[in-house]
C-alpha cells in the first residue's frame, strides 16, 4: 500500500527536518512518528520583510538645502512626480523652508528626539515625594490599627 505524505508549513519559519536532511516537514497519514525517528528542529528564523519596523529617514542639513533647492529649480509640472519618486512631501518642504528662515542652517539639523533629560534636583523631588504619600500611608495605616485596638 501507497502512504500519502503531507507537508506541513510552520507559521513561524521554523522547519524540522528528519534524519535524511530533508527540509520540511513530512507526516504520513497512516501512522504517527516512531520513537526511533529523530526530528531536529532548525533555529534558523528568517524575518519576513513586511513585520520589520520601518525608521523614519533623517536627513542632513546638507541634504535638505540640496533638495529644497533641487525642487525650486524644476519646473511647474514636474514638481509632484519629483516628490514622489523621492517619498517627500510638499509640507515637509514647507517645514523645511520656514525653520531656514527663522532658525537659519542650524535649524536645519536633524534633532536628537526623544524625552529631555531631566534635572538631577527634579528627579530627586519626584523620588522624595514618592516615598513621602508611601510613608503617609503606612502612617494612616498604622493609626488606624492603633484606634482599632484602643476601642476594642
Amino acid at each position: 500500500s501507497r502512504r500519502q505524505v503531507r507537508t506541513i508549513s510552520s507559521p513561524l519559519g521554523v522547519n524540522l527536518s528528519d534524519d535524511t536532511g530533508s527540509r520540511e516537514t513530512c507526516i504520513t497519514s497512516d501512522r504517527a512518528p516512531r520513537r526511533s525517528e529523530q526530528w531536529h528542529v532548525d533555529t534558523e528564523v528568517v524575518n519576513d520583510p513586511k513585520l520589520e519596523r520601518h525608521t523614519r529617514r533623517q536627513f542632513s542639513a546638507a541634504e535638505k538645502r540640496r533638495l529644497l533647492s533641487e525642487y525650486d529649480n524644476l519646473p511647474r509640472g514636474e514638481k509632484g512626480a519629483w516628490l514622489r519618486r523621492e517619498g517627500l512631501y510638499g509640507a515637509q518642504l514647507a517645514n523645511w523652508r520656514k525653520t531656514l528662515k527663522e532658525q537659519g542652517e542650524q535649524g536645519l539639523e536633524p534633532n536628537s528626539g526623544g524625552r529631555k533629560p531631566k534635572d538631577p534636583r527634579e528627579r530627586r523631588i519626584e523620588d522624595l515625594e514618592r516615598e513621602n504619600a508611601r510613608l503617609q500611608k503606612r502612617l494612616h495605616s498604622a493609626e488606624e490599627c492603633l484606634s482599632l485596638q484602643k476601642s476594642c
